[in-house]
């Protein structure tokens, strides 16, 4: 977030975050925000210092986004293309909890 370009994400346009690359010995994770807007390309910020994963997840939690913790990268093309082929499907087969 201190690098250019900064960017800016409406919350209540978003419906789940998620934590990547959450692993004990690492230096870094990954946010990525997905949106309710399924058309909408998620947005990544990328190499947040492990010393603020507790504070990141504090923050979603006190503004009410969902979020998701996992210890991989996720590919996102490929994840948001399979939502948009079958949305209704998709939540049917547990939505977002499959990536847990």
């Amino acid at each position: 977030l201190v690098e250019p370009p900064p960017f800016l994400v409406t919350l209540a346009e978003v419906e789940v975050a998620f934590l990547e690359r959450v692993v004990f010995g690492l230096k870094n994770f990954d946010l990525v925000f997905v949106f309710k807007d399924h058309s909408i390309p998620p947005v990544h910020v990328n190499t947040i210092p492990m010393t603020q994963l507790e504070a990141v997840k504090e923050w979603l939690d006190s503004v009410e986004v969902y979020f998701v913790e996992s210890k991989v990268n996720f590919n996102w093309t490929n994840i948001m293309k399979t939502v948009n082929e079958d949305p209704v499907g998709f939540y049917e087969m547990g939505g977002w909890t499959y990536l847990q």
